[in-house]
């Protein structure tokens, strides 16, 4: 049976962090994670269990405690999740469902913007890992894309 959300008030120091989260984040993108919140406010969603252990929503913790708020919104289940369903939210909240459309982005979108919004090249798929790193590709080795949020490989 799905599990029912609902959205309530906590506390951030009554948050915990989500100890098997396999989620980090690099300075650059915390940063900008401060910076867009700075920017546009803070929206979107922290999925926590009836425990208040973040399953979604870590990094975003981390920025809101920085800049001193004090409670936020946070969705909760309707009942106490299981360790697989813990799990579960953990991985499918945090995965990247879909593509971006790099024509869309590049011809209705300032590159600007988008690099002060956060999206590189590589985010975009208009560059690959070795393009970022400036070194060359080899002619014999296929180009191999890794989605940057879990890893996977892109065909």
């Amino acid at each position: 049976m799905a599990i029912k959300w609902h959205t309530e008030k906590r506390k951030i120091t009554d948050l915990m962090g989500y100890e098997n989260n396999p989620r980090q984040v690099k300075k650059d993108r915390f940063k900008q994670l401060a910076k867009n919140i700075d920017s546009v406010g803070f929206f979107g969603g922290i999925v926590i269990n009836l425990d208040n252990v973040v399953l979604s929503g870590n990094q975003r913790i981390k920025v809101l405690l920085d800049k001193g708020f004090d409670e936020i919104e946070v969705m909760v289940p309707d009942r106490a999740l299981s360790v697989e369903e813990e799990q579960e939210v953990n991985i499918t909240a945090n995965v990247i469902a879909g593509e971006w459309d790099a024509d869309i982005l590049s011809s209705a979108f300032s590159t600007d913007d988008l690099a002060d919004w956060g999206l590189t090249d590589f985010d975009v798929g208009l560059a690959d890992e070795k393009d970022l790193s400036g070194e060359a590709d080899s002619p014999k080795e296929p180009k191999v894309k890794k989605c940057p949020a879990c890893g996977e490989l892109l065909s």
